[in-house]
């Protein structure tokens, strides 16, 4: 039995991430998706087979990217909040 293999471009699940991962209002993180994205790619990761268990994997990498990313905003936005907090007591 052959399997073929299928690349997932850029182009094809761009507005995956555009749709669940925007959390700036000018997307600067699509660049990031991108680039992690082809970071995929090229380690050969972004290939799904022609079975069902291909097509998932690549899928789960997808909603990976998108949670890493997710998971660091809100690490930042704690951070910054806390700084903030910190910043106005010492004002006072």
């Amino acid at each position: 039995m052959v399997t073929v293999m299928s690349e997932i471009e850029w182009f094809e699940i761009r507005d995956f991430f555009s749709e669940h991962g925007c959390v700036w209002m000018d997307q600067p993180e699509m660049r990031w998706y991108e680039e992690s994205w082809g970071a995929l790619r090229r380690a050969g990761l972004a290939d799904e087979d022609t079975d069902d268990h291909g097509e998932v994997l690549v899928k789960l990498r997808a909603i990976c990217l998108l949670k890493m990313y997710l998971v660091f905003v809100r690490a930042l936005m704690r951070i910054l909040s806390h700084i903030s907090h910190t910043c106005s007591r010492v004002s006072k």
